[in-house]
């Protein structure tokens, strides 16, 4: 029995209705949130503004629109192409195979200038454009691309050889700062161990208190009275003490290795017989520069033969284990962030939200760009925008697709709200 205004909608029912739903994704007469004379250029944003007044609305339709927002995460640009093939599914009984064999060249390409021109030259935002345009001229292959808004008047692009560590450490002292903390001259110790409590460090937070300078103490933890301990002082403001205390998981086990490589510095280990509460009172070693942020933190190359030599052991322990052992991921990962070269994107203050949209889905597209790239086929006569997508791109959107096929097929009724 039902309760009342519950009613079930059987198998031929609901897929006749899905059958003719995207019959009307390409039409105009449609009701949507958009006024009558307004649709967007893309399919996907008319679609999830369209509702149809009935039991579709709040069943099949949100699962598709999941989809889409999970794919313009990912892969920004292709749920119009998720759409496109879903419809013709459904229109027509064309496979996503025959679908993509019929609509895209046979190559697997490399990702060329030529090609990320092309695409710049389809960007509506004329402020993108010109963001996009300066990327492809001072980016090379190999360079990271990180993005923060600033308080600037004009977008800043910059390289930069800093060395990037993006691993997991306590982000709470950074709260005083409002998330981020940038120095350009720090004094710092690097400690392969956990603060057990206050008197091992004392020296080092009075004495910081009296010089007025900027510390960083690099450690495996401590406990919180030590934690509180810090951050109530740098509230007060009496000390400018940062510490990068890092997780404890497999990932970090060994970064501490590679920070001291970075800043040509000594680690203070119990192995080596040394004590935190002497070393604290040693004159400590002076960083250049580093900037920390959530995200991680970047930090000066401060002697490249030191990095030279730690990449130099690293490739040797990676060549001799087995890619299937666990390790062997993060010493790849090491290897890269210690390889890296940065270009840094500040966005001026009034950047729109279409121009940082414009700027992830073309960053992501390049990353994606890895895997290849596959041309459409008779572009002249295409309305998609897009003259090419990369192999993760429509991997990405035939599972997708495949997927939502295979489930819409399983059900054998809809029990839904009057």
């Amino acid at each position: 029995m039902l309760n009342d205004g519950v009613k079930i909608v059987l198998e031929g029912d609901f897929k006749s209705k899905i059958f003719s739903i995207v019959h009307s994704i390409s039409e105009s007469n449609k009701k949507t949130m958009y006024t009558s004379s307004f649709t967007s250029k893309r399919k996907y944003l008319n679609f999830i503004n369209t509702y149809f007044e009935d039991y579709y609305d709040e069943t099949l339709k949100p699962l598709i629109e999941k989809i889409i927002i999970d794919l313009e995460v990912t892969a920004p640009g292709t749920s119009d192409l998720f759409l496109d093939i879903l419809t013709e599914y459904y229109k027509n009984n064309t496979k996503a195979e025959l679908y993509i064999r019929n609509n895209f060249e046979n190559d697997v390409l490399r990702l060329k200038k030529d090609d990320v021109i092309d695409f710049i030259s389809n960007v509506e935002s004329i402020e993108s454009k010109l963001i996009l345009k300066k990327i492809i001229e001072i980016m090379e292959c190999d360079d990271q691309v990180f993005v923060d808004d600033s308080v600037r008047e004009l977008t800043l692009i910059k390289k930069t050889n800093e060395i990037f560590f993006n691993v997991s450490f306590d982000k709470d002292f950074l709260f005083p700062f409002n998330n981020k903390w940038e120095r350009d001259h720090f004094k710092f110790i690097i400690i392969d161990g956990f603060i057990d409590s206050v008197g091992e460090i004392h020296h080092l937070l009075h004495k910081a208190s009296e010089d007025k300078e900027s510390y960083v103490l690099f450690c495996k933890g401590m406990r919180e009275e030590v934690k509180h301990t810090i951050i109530h002082n740098l509230q007060r403001k009496t000390i400018d003490v940062i510490p990068i205390s890092l997780e404890s998981n497999e990932e970090n086990v060994n970064v501490l290795n590679d920070i001291a490589s970075c800043l040509n510095s000594d680690i203070v280990s119990a192995l080596k017989g040394d004590v935190i509460s002497v070393e604290v009172r040693r004159d400590l070693k002076i960083g250049e520069k580093i900037r920390i942020s959530n995200k991680g933190f970047y930090l000066k190359c401060q002697n490249k033969e030191k990095i030279k030599r730690q990449l130099q052991y690293l490739k040797s322990k990676i060549n001799s284990i087995n890619p299937s052992d666990p390790n062997f991921k993060y010493i790849e990962q090491r290897i890269k962030t210690l390889e890296s070269k940065k270009l840094e994107i500040f966005l001026n203050k009034n950047t729109n939200i279409n121009s940082k949209t414009d700027l992830d889905y073309f960053l992501k597209l390049l990353k994606n760009s890895n895997s290849g790239i596959v041309k459409i086929k008779d572009v002249k006569n295409k309305k998609d925008s897009r003259l090419f997508y990369t192999i993760s791109e429509l991997n990405t959107v035939f599972k997708k697709v495949k997927s939502l096929i295979n489930t819409i097929d399983s059900l054998g009724c809809i029990v839904c709200k009057e």
